[in-house]
């Protein structure tokens, strides 16, 4: 089937009809007396607008130029005077061009209706096949997966440092209480008297008590500290390497 409009059959076709309705004109009007012949001239009458091969030469120049809405209007309006199917398949071209699905599904419904014995029927069915399926709605375009938002920026390393902190803190208190413990043994040594270095040892001991146990608490914080923010650093810096062999490379 031509894509494009159909013009022989429908000259032929407009000429016939109007052929039938001058033939009915002429038999009903009464003969005259006298027919004189009609004077020579040299001048061609314009074309009649009015005559249905020039509304369709007009409607196909339209067409052709692109303007398929005032190709649609002629075409419309020759319908409506002269019903021939061959009308209806350039009238559903020129929807199709325009865009018009659904009136050009009409039209072309219209002329298989008018001329159901066309030799082009396969094919205009074929046609008003693939234009249904151009007006079925188009399924939604997937959007794109979101991508994963980035991984949190790792926290600070603090707690394992602090407490490392804390315990050297407490050597230090250890070392001072182990000053004030010997200055208080060298005092009770040069004590004048019995009861003077009686309580200098006393406070003595006490200070080595207390720096004992600091010695022993700040170390034990030191080296848990350390130990806890050794391994924190350890781990991190392994993550990151996996996160980073991990990527795709580019």
């Amino acid at each position: 089937m031509s894509v494009d409009f159909v013009g022989t059959r429908t000259f032929a076709t407009l000429s016939a009809v109007c052929a039938r309705v001058l033939a009915v004109a002429l038999a009903a009007a009464p003969l005259p007396a006298t027919a004189a012949p009609p004077a020579p001239t040299d001048d061609t009458p314009p074309p009649d607008p009015d005559d249905p091969n020039v509304r369709f030469e007009r409607a196909e120049s339209l067409y052709r130029a692109g303007r398929y809405e005032e190709a649609i209007e002629v075409l419309e309006g020759l319908l409506r005077e002269y019903p021939e199917p061959i009308l209806y398949f350039n009238l559903g071209r020129a929807h199709e061009s325009s865009g018009r699905i659904e009136d050009a599904i009409t039209a072309y419904e219209r002329y298989l209706q008018a001329d159901p014995d066309a030799p082009d029927t396969s094919s205009v069915r074929d046609r008003i096949s693939r234009l249904e399926d151009r007006r079925q709605p188009h399924a939604p375009v997937p959007r794109p997966p979101t991508p994963a938002p980035p991984p949190p920026a790792p926290r600070p390393i603090v707690a394992p440092w602090v407490l490392a902190g804390i315990g050297g803190a407490g050597l230090a208190v250890g070392v001072t209480f182990a000053g004030l413990s010997r200055a208080r043994s060298s005092d009770a040594r040069d004590a004048p008297d019995q009861v003077t270095a009686a309580s200098e040892h006393d406070a003595a001991r006490r200070h080595a008590v207390a720096a004992n146990v600091a010695f022993g608490v700040g170390g034990a914080l030191l080296v848990a500290g350390l130990s806890w923010g050794i391994a924190k650093v350890v781990t991190r810096r392994r993550q990151r390497s996996s996160a980073t062999s991990s990527r795709p490379r580019r």
